[in-house]
């Protein structure tokens, strides 16, 4: 792997620990609804923003087992 895709696993990882240790007596609806509407709603947007920047190219093999 190249040192951004590290990084970019390196950060991913980091803050789904953080997340993890933020939500242990919690959850996530709880935890929502006390964020500003603003966060929440940025959030959203770079997560869409991710998703539509890392696609890839669309020769991805995807194997279900059933």
């Amino acid at each position: 792997l190249s040192t951004r895709e590290m990084l970019q696993v390196g950060i991913v990882t980091v803050g789904m620990i953080l997340a993890h240790c933020w939500l242990r007596d919690s959850n996530i609806e709880t935890a929502v609804t006390r964020l500003p509407r603003a966060v929440v709603t940025a959030a959203w947007a770079l997560m869409a923003c991710a998703i539509i920047f890392t696609q890839g190219n669309s020769n991805a093999f995807i194997y279900f087992q059933f």
